[in-house]
């Protein structure tokens, strides 16, 4: 269980990979993307959560973090993610930093 107070939980961002990382003592999530620098967006397409630990919060920090680089960052977001499409329709503090 990812709440457990004796797991130990860390988040990541290698960048080099393009992905953030959640990294538990017993599974890894991960949300990935790709970087056009040029145009200055990212393209969010992956979001992945194990099914042990779906439904606990991971993929909205998962978004959160990358959403939070792309506005340090002044990038406008590409969710091809479906569920980072859906989280920023319920978030709309997030909406600005959509590519429209």
């Amino acid at each position: 269980m990812l709440k457990s107070s004796e797991e130990e939980t860390s988040m990541n961002h290698i960048q080099d990979q393009n992905k953030f990382e959640i990294k538990t003592d017993e599974h890894s999530s991960e949300l990935t993307y790709r970087l056009d620098t040029p145009n200055k967006t990212i393209e969010i397409y992956r979001t992945y959560v194990p099914d042990a630990i779906r439904g606990q919060g991971v993929a909205a920090q998962l978004n959160k973090a990358a959403l939070a680089f792309a506005e340090e960052n002044k990038l406008k977001v590409v969710p091809v993610c479906s569920y980072t499409a859906s989280y920023i329709s319920k978030h709309p503090e997030y909406e600005h930093l959509l590519n429209k």
